[in-house]
């Protein structure tokens, strides 16, 4: 978008000048008081994520799927990680459950949950690579038709973002400052708490500016080295430990699952990062 209006600004400022919306907007505590902006944010989402699909459908119609599409292609593994970061939530499954109305509901609210991920996650995923092949941008807006549309668009996201970071940030910096400051409440203990958010904060945009272009593949090691073991190998750990002998046999497969999981798609990222 920057440079569609000609400025030349190196990728640092861009990066590092987001510290200070992000900041602040760490700082805040109670996220209730963020609940419009967040259903706003994801709103806007999700009408970006359909003005994708319906971008790379109308691109299928006049130009056809791209000539290089690959039922698989050679890291295809990779993915595994990115899939299940994506659904990866089991931290917040039982606070969920505990807060709801009705807790009998949860299977059926969780089933139908992880249903509209997948069919999203498919539908966005599939009509893109169809359209744009492997060399997809990892920012699929910057696959959209250059113009006022597109910078709309991107504009927007960026503002959502920033809507729904502090809900998304709020699990981390919770679960972290109850174990790092359990003294008595102070004005020190404020600042030190604020000292952390802002470090935290910090370090995600420092990774985010050495992933760089590999942002698509930081993702997966994220997900395979964190996402992975916390929903495939930690629940059956604990399941076998709390009720031995109870479903050995899923519980087998599922510890065998995630860690061949974990191996095969870290093989893969490293493979493809020393590439």
């Amino acid at each position: 978008v920057a440079e569609s209006y000609g400025c030349t600004w190196a990728l640092e400022y861009f990066y590092f000048g987001q510290l200070p919306v992000f900041v602040p907007l760490g700082w805040i505590r109670r996220i209730a008081k963020m609940k419009v902006t967040n259903i706003l944010g994801d709103v806007i989402v999700v009408g970006g994520l359909g003005v994708v699909v319906a971008a790379a459908c109308c691109k299928l119609g006049t130009a056809g799927v791209e000539a290089n599409v690959r039922v698989f292609e050679g890291s295809w593994m990779s993915f595994i990680g990115t899939a299940v970061y994506s659904f990866e939530g089991i931290g917040v499954a039982i606070p969920i459950r505990e807060a709801m109305l009705r807790p009998a509901d949860f299977d059926r609210v969780m089933s139908g949950s992880v249903a509209m991920v997948a069919a999203i996650l498919a539908c966005v995923g599939l009509s893109g690579y169809l359209a744009w092949g492997p060399l997809c941008n990892p920012v699929v807006l910057n696959e959209l038709p250059a113009g006022n549309g597109r910078t709309f668009l991107v504009v927007v996201y960026a503002l959502a973002v920033c809507f729904v970071y502090p809900l998304t940030i709020y699990p981390t910096f919770t679960i972290v400052e109850h174990r790092l400051f359990q003294q008595e409440f102070s004005q020190i203990r404020k600042w030190l708490k604020n000292l952390f958010r802002l470090s935290v904060t910090t370090l995600g945009v420092l990774l985010a500016y050495a992933a760089g272009e590999k942002i698509e593949m930081f993702v997966s090691v994220i997900g395979c080295v964190f996402a992975i073991p916390l929903a495939l190998l930690v629940p059956p750990v604990l399941h076998r430990r709390m009720f031995p002998g109870k479903a050995p046999f899923r519980t087998a497969f599922l510890m065998a699952f995630g860690l061949a999981a974990t191996v095969v798609c870290m093989r893969q990222n490293v493979a493809s990062l020393l590439s």
